[in-house]
Parts: structure tokens; C-alpha cells; sequence
């Protein structure tokens, strides 16, 4: 093959490369493949609705791309949302204002409808995006009341004190999505941040963003239990708890920390009796 050849078959190669990579793209993201076909929607019925403009007048016209730009900003958040609106606002200047063909708008009307047609994808993903994490903090608190149980139940089970310390730190680690969570009878004093029993780390208030939270944790932050030691938590990166879950991890270590000690007195009790 010569050099010419080479360099032919590289610019095909690399043609063919960037004609696959949108749908790639596409295949492996559906926000935007939902996204993607709103936009080709609107455009359709942009255009379908031409002849019939005068008739039906503009106002109807953005009432049918506002449906469009709702159901995508409704089902896929914020960010589509926007993107679906801008374009809508932009076919409806550039085929249904006056002037037709041109990418502005002399209508004050027609202005303010565009407007509005970007203000609905705004408002529909915000709406989407705020029910969203509503639904995720119902579901964590589910997640969370299910682990303060199976924790319960390990220390009702009179279990070994070992036994009842793993499953409190899976189930804190899991929480909190943490990389590590571990059990030390002697921790090294003053090494870690605390983790206090209300539920705060040390040098935090009860307003402190999940982001400084997450930082804390990624330094080490530690649970002390009195004579049963401490669990030292290691966060991961990019994971930031709320302080709902830092609680449950806290009320998680109280519930080890509680058999901890009854294991004690248990072991004392034999010694006791032969006195």
C-alpha cells in the first residue's frame, strides 16, 4: 500500500468514525435520544403547521411546540428541558413570526411568546428534577430505616460483639456509600474528625453542604464507642451524605456500641458470681 493509499484509508476510517459517533452517542445516553426526537417532533410539526398559520394563528402554534417542550422537560429533567425549549423558541421565530425565514422577531407578542416557550422548559425540568430528589429521599429513608433494623436485629439475636460490628459497618458503609467503614478497639486519639452523636462532624453546623460533607469523609471521620473503640469511616470521591444519613449512621453505631457493651457485662457476670 502506498503512502497516498494509507492516508486515503486514515480519512475514511476517520469520516466513518465521526459519522458513527452521534448515534453511539445517542445509543448510550436516552436523555438524549428523548431529547433528539422532541427536537425532530417539533420541527415536523413546525413545519406542517406553515401553510396554517394565518388561520390558526401563532399563539395555537406555540401552544402545540409548548406541549412538546413540557413532555420532554417533564419526563427528563432540567437540562433537556432547556435545550428542547431553546430550540422550539427558535423554530417558532424563524418560521412563525413576523418576519417569516429570518432569525429575529419584530411581533412584542411574538417576543413574549418565545419567551414563554423557554420559561416552560425551565419550569417542567425544575419540576422534574425537584420530584426526583423527593423520590430519591423517600427511597434513602426507606433504605435507612431498613439497616437501623437489621442492625436491631443482630444485637436482639445476643449475637457475638464481632458479629454485630461487621454487620453495623456494611450496613454504614452502605449508607453512607462509603469506601471503607471499620472497627478499632484502640484508635489513635485525636487522628480522626468525630462524627458526634447529634449527628454533626466536628467543626461542621447543622447547615454545612453535602460537598463539605463529602470532603470530611474522604479525609476520615471516626464514631467513638467509648470502651468498644471507634468505626472509622473513609469516604469515597464524589459521594456526598446528607445529614439525615449521617444520623443513621450515628443511631447504626449506637445500636453496635449498645451490644458492645451488654457483651461486656455478660463476660463480667461469671467472675461476679464466683465472688
Amino acid at each position: 500500500m502506498t503512502r497516498v493509499q494509507a492516508n486515503v484509508t486514515q480519512l475514511v476510517q476517520s469520516m466513518d468514525s465521526l459519522t458513527q459517533r452521534p448515534s453511539r452517542y445517542l445509543a448510550s445516553h436516552p436523555r438524549a435520544r428523548v431529547t433528539a426526537a422532541g427536537m425532530a417532533i417539533a420541527s415536523l410539526l413546525a413545519l406542517v403547521l406553515i401553510p396554517v398559520r394565518d388561520s390558526i394563528g401563532t399563539a395555537n402554534i406555540a401552544l402545540a411546540l409548548v406541549v412538546i417542550v413540557g413532555i420532554v422537560g417533564s419526563s427528563q429533567g432540567i437540562g433537556p428541558g432547556l435545550v428542547m425549549s431553546v430550540w422550539a423558541a427558535m423554530l417558532f421565530s424563524l418560521l412563525h413570526s413576523v418576519p417569516h425565514g429570518h432569525p429575529r422577531v419584530e411581533d412584542e407578542q411574538d417576543i413574549l411568546t418565545a419567551g414563554l416557550l423557554i420559561a416552560a422548559g425551565a419550569i417542567t425540568g425544575w419540576a422534574h428534577n425537584a420530584f426526583a430528589r423527593l423520590r430519591d429521599q423517600l427511597q434513602d429513608a426507606n433504605y435507612g430505616l431498613a439497616r437501623v433494623h437489621r442492625v436491631a436485629e443482630a444485637v436482639l439475636s445476643e449475637g457475638a460483639t464481632e458479629d454485630v460490628m461487621s454487620i453495623a459497618t456494611d450496613q454504614i458503609a452502605a449508607e453512607l456509600s462509603l469506601l471503607e467503614c471499620r472497627w478499632e478497639r484502640s484508635p489513635t486519639p485525636g487522628r480522626w474528625r468525630e462524627l458526634r452523636h447529634n449527628g454533626l462532624i466536628a467543626g461542621t453546623g447543622a447547615h454545612t453542604e453535602p460537598d463539605r460533607l463529602g470532603e470530611l469523609l474522604e479525609e476520615g471521620v471516626e464514631i467513638t464507642m467509648g470502651s468498644a473503640g471507634s468505626l472509622i469511616l473513609a469516604g469515597r470521591p464524589g459521594h456526598h451524605p446528607s445529614p439525615r444519613q449521617l444520623k443513621v449512621a450515628v443511631i447504626l453505631a449506637d445500636f453496635a456500641s449498645a451490644a458492645a457493651a451488654a457483651q461486656s457485662l455478660d463476660d463480667q457476670a461469671p467472675s461476679l458470681d464466683q465472688e
